[in-house]
């Protein structure tokens, strides 16, 4: 194999591998998600046929050629699809959490509904009990009065006279009857009244509860479909981990052929200017997910920060902020003994607008803390907050790893006022360099 095929497979390697993007690829426009995600779903099928053929292309190369420079040419071709596949999954992700957020939205309102139905119906409740206690007072009052008329008889106004010791008297009792008669007839009519209110009240009451069963029965309907839909997503997660795990170890595999290659002078100085180029790509690619979902101000809200990882004794920065003979570091480098799986946290309170996987920088979650004020924690072994979620200052939000265009296991950090990285040590604490 000529050395010059080999240097076309860095160059390959070095566009490939730098250049993909963590942000999603959008589906063509469609009227619906379900579209949408078919579409996501076609694209993925022809890209799982696209990788199927690389993987008969190394097979054959490795087991019967064995010439290691186009074996790593067709590695990275193979590596360039699996990251197509990753930005799919995660396409599909972004529409189904943006479901399962209308979903919820809906159960809130529901819930908050039937929450003022009941208070309704509680004091519905205790109306008709007020009500039903003056029922039974009136009814009690017409007894009394109906007793007094049975005790005086059917006399009439002749008996009354003749039974009477002056016309003083006689006209004493048929006032005190007539008032009688009246004020039955009232509290007759004051307990119509309350009964008729009484089967209004139960009537309303009925209706409630009917609609509240109703909003039950819809929120158990939407909660099974979030809950279908986080599956969906979980199994999305899951497959996507997966071929990110086939990716870090086609890189790793890839940087051990390029180790033990001889005269690999020359194709260095091509990819490092390869890489710094690519490099620039992606931080465009970065500058515009500030743009669309970060903030923008005066970048004071950078006061205030903790570190990302917790500190002690074994703690060091294994590549500090600034030139270095690789090109411009834009970060520190934090790490520890045995660091893989160390909890790194939100240094500042804000929203997560970036939590992917990228081919250089593994796993990685971008936070905006508002005021123009953005930080990045890179090459995680796994991510613990998702696009979109708000964070506190101390959260943890991912883990220490080594994925993506990594030598060990470390946190690249780095922190980014109005779209441009500044150096992060003027804004934490940094430990020791080693």
């Amino acid at each position: 194999m000529q050395r010059n095929h080999f240097k076309r497979a860095l160059c390959v390697l070095g566009a490939t591998v730098f250049l993909l993007s963590s942000l999603p690829v959008p589906p063509a426009a469609a009227a619906t998600d379900e579209e949408k995600i078919e579409q996501i779903r076609q694209q993925q099928k022809a890209l799982d046929a696209k990788i199927a053929s690389a993987n008969e292309e190394i097979a054959a190369i490795k087991d019967s050629i064995g010439e290691q420079e186009e074996y790593a040419e067709e590695l990275y071709d193979k590596m360039s699809a699996q990251q197509e596949v990753i930005d799919s999954f995660n396409s599909e992700i972004d529409i189904y959490e943006g479901q399962i957020s209308a979903l919820n939205k809906q159960i809130q309102e529901k819930e908050d509904h039937i929450a003022t139905l009941e208070k309704d119906i509680e004091k519905l409740e205790k109306d008709i009990e007020e009500q039903q206690v003056k029922i039974d007072a009136t009814k009690d009052l017409l007894k009394e009065r109906l007793v007094t008329l049975y005790m005086q008889g059917e006399s009439s106004y002749l008996e009354l006279l003749l039974s009477s010791d002056s016309l003083s008297n006689f006209l004493t009792r048929i006032e005190l009857m007539e008032n009688i008669t009246e004020h039955d007839t009232e509290l007759i009519s004051e307990i119509r009244e309350i009964v008729t209110q009484l089967e209004n009240d139960q009537k309303v009451i009925n209706e409630k509860i009917d609609e509240v069963k109703q909003a039950q029965a819809l929120i158990e309907s939407e909660k099974a479909d979030v809950q279908s839909k986080e599956d969906e997503v979980k199994s999305k997660r899951n497959q996507a981990q997966a071929v990110q795990d086939e990716i870090n170890a086609g890189w790793k595999e890839v940087q051990a052929i390029i180790g033990n290659l001889e005269s690999l002078e020359n194709q260095n100085k091509s990819l490092v200017a390869k890489y710094k180029r690519d490099q620039e790509a992606f931080d465009a690619q970065i500058q515009e997910i500030i743009r669309e979902r970060g903030s923008t101000g005066s970048g004071t809200t950078a006061a205030g920060f903790i570190t990302p990882i917790k500190y002690d004794s074994s703690v060091y920065m294994s590549s500090p902020f600034g030139e270095r003979s690789s090109g411009y570091h834009k970060g520190v480098d934090l790490t520890r003994p045995g660091a893989t799986g160390t909890p790194i946290y939100a240094v500042k309170n804000g929203k997560v607008i970036q939590a992917t996987y990228h081919s250089s920088y593994g796993n990685y979650v971008m936070i905006d803390h508002g005021d123009g004020v953005q930080t990045l924690y890179a090459h995680c072994s796994r991510l613990a907050v998702s696009n979109g979620q708000t964070v506190s200052q101390g959260q943890v939000i991912a883990y220490i790893g080594s994925t993506g265009n990594s030598t060990g296991p470390h946190l690249h950090f780095e922190v980014y006022i109005n779209g441009s990285r500044v150096n992060p040590g003027n804004y934490i604490p940094l430990p020791p360099r080693r």
